[in-house]
């Protein structure tokens, strides 16, 4: 790799950085919408990550996990005046978080934990990551581990009345990363590098049940921020550069939506709008300066549907639309868009973040059994009332997904080229409720 302005490619490399360490950390096992259920009015444990109200909804405690049976996924992309490129990969992922609800009573469901560092330190291995300098393609290993310092968080949602439910979160973790950048054709590390990323997100959120059928919900960001200390030994320079930065937004992103009811019919509808970040900046391939990076405010959609055929199995559709919030950029306007940075995140594995925009699609079934039965006594005109009622302790659903995403970028952008990443998925949901 002929590499003519160090500083800036050092600068590139702490973005580099940046987007590694999250794979310490990010769980993207995204069932939700898919498996029937979106976010803002969903009685599940993985439905209190994003709308806190949801806690005080989820009617026992309750355990889930989400993982994916088999996942293969295919990257094409092409940039002018050099030879395509082509990942494929495929494997069973189990590396998701699981979630739960405790029930403190009918009202109120609470959630949390605390993770001390942990002594084990999780791989990092990406390979044949391509980079595009000064116009020449090459490509790039990325290997080390990373560790977590810390982690915390805490969910309460409460029922405030048979209407209206309201709930909070905060969320905080802390982790390091060593990480080495090798060429992938072989030779000698062409930097090392050591850090830490901090991060907290405050998020409160409600739901308003006007009448049987229907249900409405908001969440939204009140706070969020992200912190990083970075330093590099690189032969490609001869001092150590290093550094951080970080940045702290209010009000990020707003989550509406609604479900309704039918006899054996339960529709779910999401929108979610996210703000872009202020002041981003990207460096730009054309010289291998940081620029203002172009954009955008979005909004996505996600839709589920839960059709019951008995009363122990459903059928689950679902559908979701995320729209790209990075624009193409200028060479002409000295505007950075889609760049590099954001091609190493496609081939994360695990936490790396889809191409955008994308449409998803799945559908599956849903099973309950394992009943278990519960007494109660009551005082009724003064006589003792006995009655039995049954939930059922176990829920298992599956299914298959498919996502498809296609961007490209003409002459005029910071990166030009063609992109087309296709995602095929067999999602697995296990939920247990004491």
């Amino acid at each position: 790799m002929n590499i003519t302005k160090r500083s800036a490619f050092s600068r590139l490399i702490k973005i580099v950085a940046l987007v590694v360490s999250y794979l310490v950390v990010t769980d993207v096992v995204f069932a939700t919408g898919m498996l029937g259920d979106t976010a803002a009015v969903s009685n599940t444990p993985s439905g209190a990550t994003e709308n806190p109200a949801n806690a005080a909804h989820v009617d026992r405690t309750t355990f889930q996990y989400d993982p994916s049976l088999f996942q293969s996924s295919s990257l094409k992309l092409r940039y002018p005046g050099n030879k395509p490129v082509s990942s494929d990969s495929s494997g069973v992922s189990l590396m998701a978080i699981p979630s739960f609800v405790y029930k403190v009573n009918q009202k109120l469901g609470i959630a949390g934990a605390i993770i001390p560092p942990l002594p084990i330190g999780l791989p990092i291995e990406v390979k044949e990551v391509p980079l595009v300098v000064l116009g020449n393609q090459a490509q790039v290993d990325l290997k080390g581990e990373g560790g977590l310092n810390g982690l915390l968080f805490a969910t309460v949602g409460y029922q405030v009345s048979n209407t209206i439910s309201v709930g909070a979160a905060v969320n905080f973790m802390s982790a390091n990363f060593k990480i080495a950048v090798t060429p992938s054709e072989g030779g000698d590390p062409l930097l090392n590098l050591n850090g830490t990323l901090v991060s907290t997100d405050v998020i409160v959120g409600a739901r308003y049940k006007p009448n049987a059928r229907l249900e409405l919900g908001v969440a939204t960001s009140l706070f969020s921020s992200s912190q990083m200390d970075i330093a590099i030994d690189s032969a490609l320079t001869e001092e150590s550069p290093g550094g951080g930065g970080g940045s702290g937004t209010a009000i990020s992103n707003i989550l509406v939506g609604m479900k309704i009811k039918f006899s054996k019919l339960r529709l779910n509808l999401d929108g979610k709008f996210t703000r872009a970040p202020e002041g981003a900046t990207d460096l730009s391939l054309a010289d291998l300066q940081t620029y203002p990076k172009e954009v955008h405010n979005t909004f996505g959609v996600r839709a589920g549907a839960t059709i019951k055929m008995s009363e122990s199995n459903s059928v689950l559709l679902g559908f979701r639309y995320e729209p790209s919030g990075i624009g193409a950029g200028s060479r002409e306007d000295g505007l950075a868009g889609f760049g590099t940075m954001d091609v190493i995140n496609l081939y994360l594995p695990v936490a790396g973040k889809p191409l955008q925009p994308y449409w998803k699609a799945g559908g599956g079934i849903q099973t309950q059994f394992g009943k278990k039965r519960i007494r109660s006594i009551e005082r009724v005109n003064g006589k003792k009332k006995v009655s039995t009622t049954y939930f059922n302790q176990w829920i298992v659903a599956g299914g298959f997904t498919y996502q498809k995403s296609s961007l490209g970028i003409n002459e005029n952008g910071s990166l030009p080229g063609a992109y087309v990443q296709n995602i095929m998925s067999i999602p697995l949901r296990i939920v247990y409720r004491m």
